[in-house]
This record gives C-alpha cells, structure tokens and sequence, in this order.
C-alpha cells in the first residue's frame, strides 16, 4: 500500500506508541523498517531508492512518536537542520530523493531517510487485533 499523509506529513498508519522491532538493509537501497503497533499489528515501512539514511541510538524497546514523508521542499523547512545534516556526515547535504522519511521517537532510535519510493506493509495481526475487529 502507497503511503498516505496528512496535510503535515504524517504518515496515515496508527504507529503512535508503537514500537520500532527490526531494520533490515537489503542492498545499498531498499530499507524495511518492521515495527508493532500498540494493538499487535506489524507492518513494515518500505523504503526504496534510498540515497542517504541515518539510524541513530537503536536500541531495545524503540518507542514511534511519530512517522513523516515529506518532499525535499517541504523537509527543508519542517525537518530540523541538526537531523538533515545526518544525511551529509555533519554538513547539509542536496536532497537526491523524491521523499525525506522522518522516524521521530519518544525512546530509542530515529531515523531520516533520503529516498525515491515509500510504502507499507501488513505483515500480521495478532490474536487480540483479529479478537478486537
């Protein structure tokens, strides 16, 4: 499923709270980003064409605060310059991609990507999701 945004670049997926459980770098541009939601679900957030990421304080119990896609434009003024300078080693770098993925965290890693394509994924549900619908 294409990824969908709110007028402020939110991603339209509930992962409030959720948790961020795995990264996985297939190549040098594909990225899947695996993360559980409070309910269960897990869903994964596929980046393609990535040209630049940076992954910083990964640890156990990732807590998402919020997920954002804008384009480079709009990255430019809503993405705070100390994050888009990860993408550079330390210097502002240009934007290569059609989108800048944001990973914000109330605990644990963030993530800012550089990339052309974004998408996500239902992996499963679990048990109590199925038991709530």
């Amino acid at each position: 499923m294409t990824v969908e945004t709110d007028e402020q670049g939110r991603i339209d997926v509930p992962h409030h709270d959720g948790e961020l459980i795995g990264v996985l770098c297939e190549g040098t541009s594909r990225v899947s980003l695996t993360f559980r939601c409070t309910r269960g679900v897990r869903r994964q957030i596929v980046l393609s064409g990535v040209h630049a990421m940076d992954i910083s304080s990964f640890r156990n119990g990732n807590i998402i605060l919020s997920m954002m896609v804008f384009p480079p434009d709009l990255a430019k003024r809503h993405v705070p310059e100390a994050m888009l300078r990860r993408l550079g080693h330390g210097r502002l770098a240009s934007l290569a991609g059609k989108h800048v993925f944001v990973l914000d965290a109330s605990y644990g890693a963030e993530v800012i990507a550089d990339c052309d394509g974004v998408e996500v994924v239902e992996l499963n549900r679990s048990r109590e999701a199925l038991e709530d619908r």
